[in-house]
């Protein structure tokens, strides 16, 4: 059974389902650089209103990469353990209410606590957004959309640059803060990784995030249409027809023009896609 999901993923065209993955991932991209490029405009702020010394500084601009360090070691541990989706979702929700708590910080030894405890959440989810992202991907064609994810990087700089502009460094924080709480939301909605699921033997889940995956490749016009078939189909005789006429339907379906497209399988998209546990 695992072949046939492998399978089924590597055969799915490059096409809408791919291109929205890799929108969503562009926006997680834009929201993680946010969060660690707002660093770099608060530091005049941060030395006025506590009167930090060149070292104080120093210490501010070293607790992101300390912590980053934390949270990928844990991630390296952790990932294959819990899953993919739930790093995603808990990392991400992690690093927005420690920023949360840094921007109202009373003091700057409490600011380098939180900042580095964001961090490490931060590179948590960012370790576990790279290999969930990359598992939905068939192997022709991985490398430019894996290349691609990088767009996301310069635009969350330059809202970063907008908003330094604008806000002061608690509001500048607190933003940053409130785009991971977003993407938490986001990642909660997304699908769990199917070659994770295959991989911790949760093989009927594993199918039926591809059957998601091939539903998601249709355009909406195309999932109406083969909703009329489907209806037309199992829609029973009518009362009037002749004997022959309302005998039973056949157990199976003829096949449709998209499970001609998509393979048997995986082109009946009438099934409800539904959200299936941790991966």
């Amino acid at each position: 059974m695992s072949n046939d999901v492998v399978q089924a993923i590597e055969s799915l065209p490059i096409g809408r389902f791919h291109h929205l993955h890799l929108a969503r991932q562009i926006c997680a991209w834009a929201c993680f650089a946010l969060c660690q490029e707002c660093a770099a405009y608060i530091f005049d702020a941060l030395e006025q209103q506590w009167l930090l010394s060149a070292d104080d500084l120093g210490y501010f601009a070293s607790a992101f990469p300390a912590g980053c360090v934390v949270g990928s070691l844990a991630s390296a541990a952790l990932l294959d353990r819990f899953g993919r989706r739930p790093a995603l979702v808990a990392g991400t929700a992690a690093a927005a209410f420690c920023g949360a708590l840094a921007a109202a910080s009373p003091r700057f030894e409490a600011l380098l606590l939180l900042r580095g405890a964001q961090a490490a959440s931060w590179a948590y989810a960012q370790a576990a957004a790279t290999a969930w992202y990359a598992e939905f991907l068939p192997t022709a064609g991985r490398g430019p959309l894996i290349a691609a994810v990088s767009i996301g990087w310069p635009v969350g700089r330059g809202v970063a640059i907008s908003l330094a502009a604008a806000l002061s460094w608690r509001a500048l924080l607190l933003s940053s803060s409130a785009a991971l709480l977003l993407l938490s939301g986001l990642y909660a909605l997304a699908p769990a990784s199917p070659r994770y699921l295959l991989a911790a033997g949760r093989h009927d889940e594993a199918r039926a995030v591809v059957k998601r995956m091939y539903r998601a490749a249709m355009s909406p016009g195309e999932r109406s249409n083969l909703a009329e078939l489907r209806r037309d189909h199992l829609q029973p005789p009518s009362p009037r027809a002749s004997p022959r006429a309302r005998r039973p339907a056949a157990p199976t379906s003829p096949p449709t023009p998209y499970e001609l497209r998509y393979g048997k399988a995986w082109g009946d998209a009438s099934e409800s896609s539904r959200l299936v546990g941790p991966g």
